[in-house]
């Protein structure tokens, strides 16, 4: 612990205020010091039982008890302390202990304030560029329990799908006493509403605490761990006091977690580095028969709609988003995105906006069809959480089963195309680029599927694959390459369109990011 009013000093100071109020009063004021062991309240420290007594505390830990004894002319008058001037000396000694506390406290934030910003200043000194995770990740997390009080801490780091958080590292809890240690998006877990709100406070008791806490902790911090290109997971500071954090809590909690950021940000770098070329090579190898990497089937809720997607990246990891979310009565809320940029920088803006998207569509369920305050929501956080230079394309729709009906709001993305007999309709765009401005406002638009309509959804690595001859695939050649399908298979209209993107390709540019999204509206 840092050199904050070490124990010794704290009873030089009380018992030397208790001598002077004596002299001055004739009342003898005693102090008691609490039991300390481990940092902890030991179950043996009680203070004596007199006729008054006050608990002296600091940061919520108790330091001792003041007690009020009789004057010695009064020790054989027992009704002595309680006439006048009995409780004239109580009430002075009420306000004397909370002079102490105040005196404690100020003390306390001085030099509390002045060692950590000496100690984060000699870390970011020391701690080398190119340090060990484990031996950073544990000064770093050291430091956090010595500057804030907190007695463990944990970090979670975002899996590899980006789907979720898994725990890491913990230090001073037992791996397996800390809940859920895999966490995906889906749960409304404080992890993805601190990518939303900033920093959160867990108390035992409040809401769904109980439900985030390791057995002997009583409340926690939960705060994102950023890098320059978005977060990479959260840093968990734990408690057995139920406490609030203070400010100053808050500042070096959030310092600390933007040093492990970039421990974490440089090694993710190098893996990077390493893995790109490998995966490069056998992606080249794969045979052109095979159905597109990332490809996968997206269930409906019951029968109301088949939908099929493709996702892949330029290179080991990319900056695409392609989700269904069910939200209960047979609606499903579609997100497709493309965040700026490739590889490392873009799939961190990615992880980012789809932990904001099932945050804000959990918040939002029960009024999932207002699409156009889903984005809204979306890009206030992104913007908060995200660098100018970060935005993202968005589409965000809902799909009403009973109505067959899908509500849906464009911010800035390539426009889904409707297939509805003979004819393909391209829907409508609503507005500004999430990330670019929190004030940015937002329409909806809708349109209402007739059985074996197809929508077609796609991000512009698809209609901007560039030919040999400088020529763009672009939203023509999706259509071209529907009317060719004769059934309204959702695989075969699908596997259609990326053939003959790929055809185009030959020989020319497709450095991007490629999604594409088919969905068929089933039933009678």
């Amino acid at each position: 612990m840092p050199p904050v009013l070490e124990r010794d000093e704290q009873i030089r100071l009380i018992e030397s205020v208790c001598d002077r109020f004596e002299r001055a009063s004739g009342w003898p004021l005693r102090f008691v010091s609490a039991v300390v062991r481990d940092g902890d309240e030991a179950a043996d420290a009680h203070p004596p039982v007199d006729a008054w007594r006050r608990e002296i505390s600091l940061e919520a830990r108790p330091v001792g008890w003041l007690t009020l004894g009789d004057r010695r002319e009064d020790a054989e008058n027992a009704s002595a302390s309680a006439g006048p001037d009995g409780r004239r000396a109580r009430e002075l000694a009420e306000l004397t202990a909370g002079l102490i506390e105040q005196t404690l406290t100020a003390r306390y934030d001085a030099v509390a304030g002045a060692y950590g910003i000496e100690a984060m200043a000699r870390l970011g000194t020391e701690l080398p560029q190119d340090a060990a995770i484990d031996g950073g990740l544990d000064r770093l997390t050291t430091l956090v329990r010595q500057l804030t009080g907190y007695r463990a801490t944990a970090f979670f780091l975002f899996t590899a799908d980006l789907r979720g958080v898994m725990l890491r590292d913990c230090r001073h809890v037992a791996t397996d006493a800390v809940p859920a240690p895999h966490r995906s998006v889906d749960q409304p877990a404080p992890d993805f509403a601190s990518l939303v709100n900033g920093p959160v406070a867990v108390r035992r008791g409040e809401g769904d605490a109980d439900r985030w806490l390791p057995p002997e902790m009583n409340s926690a911090l939960c705060l994102p761990v950023p890098t320059g290109d978005g977060p990479i997971g959260t840093l968990w500071a734990f408690d057995r006091r139920a406490r609030k954090p203070q400010d100053r809590d808050l500042h070096v909690a959030a310092s600390v977690a933007a040093q492990i950021g970039g421990l974490l940000e440089r090694a993710v770098l190098r893996r990077h580095s390493e893995d790109g070329h490998r995966l490069d090579r056998e992606l080249s190898e794969a045979s052109e028969n095979e159905p597109p990497p990332g490809c996968r089937t997206l269930g409906g809720d019951g029968e109301d709609f088949t939908a099929v997607a493709c996702t892949t990246s330029a290179g080991y990891i990319g900056g695409d988003l392609c989700e269904i979310i069910p939200v209960g009565g047979r609606r499903q809320v579609i997100a497709i995105g493309d965040a700026c940029g490739h590889g490392v920088p873009a799939a961190m803006v990615m992880a980012t906006a789809r932990g904001i998207i099932r945050a804000v569509v959990h918040e939002h369920r029960h009024d999932a069809k207002r699409t156009d305050r889903l984005v809204a929501a979306v890009n206030r956080s992104l913007c908060e959480l995200t660098k100018p230079h970060q935005f993202m394309s968005l589409m965000i729709a809902t799909f009403d089963g009973p109505s067959r009906t899908v509500t849906y709001t464009n911010a800035g993305h390539p426009c889904p195309l409707h297939v509805t007999g003979d004819e393909v309709r391209p829907l409508d765009s609503h507005g500004l680029l999430p990330g670019v401005s929190g004030d940015a406002e937002y329409e909806r638009g809708s349109v209402k599927l007739a059985a074996d309509d197809l929508l077609v959804v796609f991000s512009d690595g698809v209609t901007e694959a560039m030919s040999r001859q400088k020529v763009q695939f672009r939203s023509g050649g999706i259509v071209d390459a529907i009317k060719e399908v004769p059934s309204r298979d959702p695989q075969d209209v699908l596997m259609a369109i990326w053939r003959r993107m790929e055809a185009h390709l030959e020989g020319g540019h497709g450095d991007d990011d490629r999604t594409l999204m088919v969905l068929r509206a089933d039933g009678v």
